[in-house]
């Protein structure tokens, strides 16, 4: 299916068949796929739009007027420890922050959807102003750093 919010076409997988009160459903989820720019899946590296960042975190500026946007499963959910590797209690958690869709087989009908997502802002480094309190490798920091702006 297409996502604008992702400017994309997207790709559940399916996970397994649950219940869900009495009615079999067959629930997908944000897979390897979803969010990757090429680093685990090489045909999603026209994804990354030149500005290629660890898996986890989806380019999303042009089809942002130009914003330094990035989407990302909430908490950087299944994504490269490169994301919260510098961020003090940010847990990732399954049950809380799991992207997925649950469907009745036959007809397609929507059981259950946490569609999950997070926009975050890359917040660029400023040649002689201190970024972060402690220091890190440079290759990190002229990544930037990762804010989240909406959250669900």
């Amino acid at each position: 299916m297409f996502s604008s919010d992702l400017c994309r076409y997207v790709e559940l997988e399916f996970a397994e068949e649950v219940m869900i009160h009495g009615i079999t459903g067959y629930k997908f989820i944000a897979g390897q796929k979803f969010l990757d720019n090429g680093t685990k899946v090489p045909e999603n590296k026209c994804f990354c739009d030149g500005d290629c960042m660890p898996s986890g975190a989806l380019n999303v500026s042009n089809c942002r007027h130009g914003s330094p946007a990035f989407v990302t499963l909430p908490n950087y959910y299944s994504a490269d420890p490169y994301y919260t590797r510098h961020i003090e209690g940010v847990v990732p958690d399954k049950e809380r922050d799991e992207f997925y869709m649950i469907f009745e087989p036959k007809t397609g009908i929507p059981l259950e959807v946490a569609a999950r997502l997070q926009l975050n802002l890359r917040i660029q480094p400023i040649p002689g102003v201190a970024q972060r309190a402690r220091e890190h490798d440079s290759a990190e920091q002229s990544n930037g750093s990762f804010l989240a702006c909406i959250y669900p």
